[in-house]
């Protein structure tokens, strides 16, 4: 046992002789070995050099470039390089101490301070960018500052050399030269996200830590959705070469998203012998060439596709009811446009409106809200920051514009409720903020006798005789209230009110839309007294000025408050605050968040406190006189303020008209009254009712949702191209089909080609729906009534067809005799659900483009009569997109081959070899005559091999999905009536019965131009049940989408018919005036593509396709 002073001169005699070896280690370092390290600090290093590769170019078929690259300047950091320099050094100060100082953070600071005074950038940002974001990947370039000026790079490339971290790039921003020309097909690319980027991170440390279990002879799994290991080795060096990182842009949609990796290219690696001071001394050979991204040959051509687009704006604009701007109608209708090479399954034209431009998505442009359609576009379209708006053509310079409509309350309203309503009635009679209020207080004096907190059970008792109507929606529980309990005198101010409205659910929206437009809580009886006659229109006007200056005091004060307020927090308690979140991350086992997530989240929730107190103060202070205030704290942001209102002549416009309109009131009333104004984000009241259609949250319906009624739950359609991604009724165009079916079943039993002949003839009935209605006669004279054997008939569109046969009713589109030849004429309706799956309809066609449509077909035709009369024209429950009818027109066309369609026809650029190559073959390596001279005569350094890479070009070949049966004499007869639509004395698409060939005499040229055979097809009309309003009086109503699906001929071929020169497919949504309408866009589209083709030569393909059909 050891007593105390031995324990203790055991402990100092380790010490003692653990500091002798270290000096002795010192000594040996600083005197023997002094030279031999100095060499070695001298000696060159190497350094790993990034080549980035520009993202190939996306063209049409005629080369032209739809998709292509601008250079653009970024300031970037690199952390590893700062990294070299020791946190901590050992230095003496001015008494000649030693004392420990932070040499990384000292330069971090010094860099910050140079690199803000190049950039025009906070000092502070720089620095948290560097030490949160830039040090978690400290390999790759962190952008600080993108589109930077060339002087400005240059400037910083001279800085390189003197100064570790910093690295001025110049990389390829992608650039659209079109706009939005064929936006649906070439996509947007946008920053890759968080959730991306650690997908792919995550799958990168997976592979590897697989190969290293591997290699290390460990038993592993292999990867799901690999079947041998040197597909995971391949799979990780395409992730490597990829590069991808936390600044890339990647695709999003269409082609760019599809063929990412193809456009994207490789990266190359280069290594260099460096200096001391970083001077390149020379290459070394462990390099890896970049390979650039492979250009990618579409199928359309960008000048049809953007007289395509034209031809949808122009139409759009004709199917506008009235010259009036409202929004009783759709704001945006839509349409599409296909155009396909029969032959080959090329599209040649896939367009569609509305369109998006794309480069807003790289250039982060505040109208991408615009193309994303979210709740925030709604909130500052409601709060009248953003107006509505579409795309347009002046008709005198023929130039696209954007015609906008800012939001009024009689626009809103238009939107909301039908034009006869009763409710709309009622409420145009609140015209006053005395009215609105006078209405919620006598609803809510009401509810308070009743004892009772559901509005839906007081008007269900006080309305509960004829002719008032129930709710739609149950009730929740039954609770009666006495009537005699109410105050005959309140209940004449809500019935003069609500008693017009039969409704009970309309009632309800009365009132919520009172509540959503009028807060009668914020109201005092002074207040109402001296601003009660001000009507609701002009005070959602002030609303909407008050919003926009709230919302433009926001983003200042925002940026006030990080200058003024939060960098003084930070000095305070930030040291505290950090170690604070560490320890709660210590404590739940979570990995370190960067500081810099903190202190967003910690300056978000400060300000969010400082706004709701001081908000009302700084929008007084900019609107009225400036307020004295005690609290010095605000006398900057309030100096600012002013500074600010003086400078921006809108919100100088937008306060003069608040100031104007506060001039009549009191100066104590004033502050008042803008405290009554609400801006979207402030609605989140729930509603008192429940309405159809209508987003919600939570499942629950608040004020906002009723304010963002006025735009479509589902949008307008931009980046939703109605060509593939929306399927809709296909109307008698089906008839094709159909007629198709029933001529096959006659040829292979052998009877007379034409199956039925019936008269249509629509006979006058007092009640033109009755089920007794006369549509027309058998060929034995019976009456064919509307209900027709257990079904009921739709009847056609022209009530004077007469005696109809096969040709005449494709010519004249005859509804009943094409639902009788589905009924009574196919052995079996499930063979004609067959055949349309044979055509593609109701499954995917499989372009290369995300998101198709499958659209729909019905499965109740064994017993549901009426749903095979309605199917039979292109009804009931079937759906269909526009580019499955033009595969199923380009099967009639090219005599039966189904047809995959494609959009692109080639990808050509630099491939690289995979494939393993024995060393020991190999004609030329590194170092050869060196290793000869040792007799060695293979490559002993195979990573200095240079990788291989050949010339690859992929050709799209036409791809044959099936072949279905269509003989001669089927094809004919199906081609002859679609001749008679557009030729016959009774067809359908007849030059004289179409309108916008008499507006349009260029169209009516070019139609004329084309009869006789060059032009043939089937026209549509499918009728949709449709209702954008929300009230409950107003029933859905029947909206027409038109169809024209054509085939043209070259004039050798029109009365042949042996080689089909186009299809094309027209869908016009919202259309009043039949398919016929449609036909002449068709011609326009064949007469344009000639042209083109003319312009071109012969060679009207940028490759040689080859030829499906001789």
């Amino acid at each position: 046992m050891y007593t105390i002073p031995e324990k203790v001169n055991r402990i100092l005699n380790i010490i003692i002789l653990a500091l002798f070896l270290i000096f002795i280690r010192v000594w040996y370092l600083a005197i023997i070995q002094h030279e031999e390290k100095k060499l070695e600090a001298l000696k060159p290093k190497q350094k790993l050099v990034i080549e980035r590769v520009e993202r190939a170019t996306i063209r049409d078929r005629f080369n032209i470039p739809l998709a292509a690259n601008k250079i653009q300047y970024y300031a970037s950091i690199r952390y590893a390089d700062i990294r070299q320099i020791p946190r901590f050094k050992w230095e003496k100060n001015i008494q000649g101490k030693l004392v420990r100082v932070h040499k990384r953070m000292s330069f971090i600071k010094e860099l910050s301070f140079l690199l803000a005074k190049e950039l025009q950038m906070d000092v502070v940002q720089i620095e948290d960018i560097i030490h949160g974001k830039a040090s978690l990947f400290p390999h790759t370039p962190f952008v600080i500052k993108k589109n930077i000026s060339e002087q400005e790079y240059y400037r910083l490339k001279l800085l390189e050399k003197d100064w570790a971290g910093i690295y001025a790039e110049k990389r390829s921003k992608r650039f659209y030269p079109n706009g939005k020309t064929a936006c649906d097909v070439i996509g947007y690319m946008s920053a890759i996200n968080q959730k991306e980027y650690y997908n792919i991170a995550e799958e990168l440390k997976y592979l590897k830590q697989y190969l290293f279990s591997r290699e290390s002879d460990e038993i592993c799994i292999l990867p799901k959705g690999f079947t041998n290991p040197l597909q995971v080795r391949e799979r990780l060096q395409i992730l490597q070469e990829k590069a991808y990182t936390i600044n890339d842009l990647i695709g999003k949609t269409g082609i760019e998203a599809v063929y990412d990796a193809e456009l994207r290219g490789y990266i190359g690696e280069k290594t260099y012998e460096v200096d001391t001071k970083g001077n390149l001394l020379r290459s070394l050979p462990n390099g890896r060439e970049a390979t650039p991204g492979q250009r990618i040959i579409l199928t359309i051509s960008q000048e049809l596709q953007e007289f395509a687009e034209r031809l949808l704006t122009i139409y759009e604009k004709e199917r506008d009811s009235t010259e009036e701007i409202t929004l009783q109608y759709p704001w945006i209708k839509g349409g599409a446009i296909v155009a396909i090479e029969p032959n080959t399954g090329e599209l040649l034209a896939f367009a569609s409106y509305p369109r998006f431009d794309p480069n807003d998505f790289i250039s982060g442009s505040s109208a991408v809200l615009k193309w994303l359609e979210n709740e925030r576009l709604i909130a500052n379209i409601w709060d009248g920051y953003q107006d509505l708006e579409r795309e347009r053509i002046d008709p005198l310079t023929h130039r696209f514009y954007q015609e906008k409509l800012h939001l009024c309350l009689d626009h809103y309203i238009d939107a909301l409720l039908a034009p006869k309503s009763e409710i709309k009635n009622c409420f145009s009679r609140i015209d006053s903020l005395h009215a609105a209020c006078s209405l919620q207080k006598t609803a809510k004096q009401l509810l308070e006798l009743s004892q009772q907190t559901s509005y839906p059970h007081l008007l269900a008792t006080l309305y509960n005789t004829t002719p008032h109507r129930v709710s739609r929606f149950p009730l929740d529980e039954k609770i009666k209230i006495q009537k005699h309990l109410f105050p005959q005198q309140l209940k004449k101010v809500l019935d003069s009110f609500l008693v017009e409205i039969k409704h009970n659910d309309d009632k309800l929206l009365l009132l919520d839309l009172c509540r959503l437009l009028v807060n009668e809580e914020a109201f005092s009886s002074e207040l109402l007294q001296a601003i009660g006659h001000l009507k609701v229109s002009d005070y959602y006007i002030l609303n909407q000025l008050s919003s926009q200056i709230q919302h433009f005091l926001l983003l200042q004060a925002k940026q006030w408050f990080h200058e003024l307020d939060f960098s003084s927090w930070r000095e305070q308690h930030f040291t505290s605050f950090l170690k604070q979140k560490r320890q709660e991350e210590k404590s739940q086992k979570k990995w370190a968040k960067p500081y810099t997530e903190y202190l967003d989240l910690a300056e978000k929730n400060l300000f969010s406190i400082f706004w709701e107190k001081n908000r009302y103060f700084l929008f007084q202070s900019f609107i009225l006189e400036p307020i004295e205030t005690t609290d010095a704290h605000l006398i900057p942001y309030l100096e600012r303020a002013i500074k600010e209102r003086e400078k921006n002549s809108l919100m100088q416009k937008c306060r003069n008209e608040l100031k104007t309109s506060l001039s009549s009131l009191p100066s104590n009333l004033q502050f008042e009254f803008l405290r009554t104004m609400r801006c979207f984000n402030e609605l989140n009241r729930p509603l008192l009712g429940r309405y159809r259609g209508l987003r919600t949250s939570n499942k629950q319906e608040l004020e906002k949702h009723l304010a963002g009624a006025f735009y479509p739950a589902t949008g307008y359609g931009y980046g939703k191209s109605y060509a593939y991604r929306q399927a809709t009724p296909l109307g008698s165009v089906f008839k094709l089909l159909v007629a198709y079916q029933t001529l096959m079943e006659r040829l292979e039993q052998g009877k007379d080609i034409n199956p039925l002949t019936l008269t249509d003839q629509i006979e006058w009935h007092a009640n033109p729906n009755s089920n007794e209605q006369i549509l027309g006669y058998t060929q034995e004279g019976l009456p064919i009534t509307r209900l027709y054997k257990q079904g009921r008939l739709a009847r056609s569109s022209n009530p004077n067809i007469g005696k109809t046969d096969l040709l005449r009713a494709i010519e004249s589109s005859s509804n009943i005799y094409f639902s009788l030849l589905a009924s009574e004429h196919i052995q079996d309706p499930e063979t004609l659900i067959q055949t349309s799956k044979n055509f593609l309809f109701g499954e995917k066609t499989g372009i290369e483009l995300p998101g198709e449509f499958a659209g729909q077909l019905p499965n109740d035709l064994s017993f549901n009569r009426t749903g095979l009369y309605a199917f039979a024209i292109g009804q009931h429950s079937l759906t269909v997109t526009p580019l499955q009818t033009a595969v199923m027109l380009s099967t009639i066309a090219n005599k039966g081959c189904v047809l995959k369609p494609k959009i692109v026809q080639l990808i050509a650029g630099q491939e690289r070899l995979r494939e393993y190559s024995d060393p020991f073959s190999t004609q030329q390596f590194p170092f050869q005559e060196h290793l000869k001279l040792i007799g060695i005569h293979f490559p002993l350094f195979t990573s200095c091999l240079k990788e291989e890479q050949k010339p690859h070009i992929w050709m799209n070949s036409t791809c044959v999905k099936q072949q279905i049966p269509l003989p001669d004499p089927v094809r004919n007869m199906l081609l002859e009536g679609m001749y008679k639509v557009v030729n016959g004395e009774k067809g359908n698409a007849r030059p004289s019965i179409i309108r916008s060939l008499n507006r349009h005499p260029k169209w009516k040229k070019n139609y004329l131009e084309l009869q006789g055979g060059q032009l043939i097809g089937k026209t549509g009309t499918a009728e949709i049940l449709y209702k954008s309003t929300i009230d409950a009086e107003t029933p859905a109503f029947k909206v027409d989408h038109i169809w024209f699906a054509g085939i043209s001929f070259l004039p050798k071929h029109q009365k042949i018919k042996d080689r089909a020169e186009l299809v094309i497919v027209v869908y016009l949504p919202f259309n009043k005036s039949g398919g016929k309408e449609a036909a002449p866009i068709a011609a326009e589209i064949v007469k344009k593509w000639r042209e083109i083709k003319k312009t071109h030569g012969c060679t009207q393909d940028f490759i040689q396709k080859e030829t499906l059909l001789k």
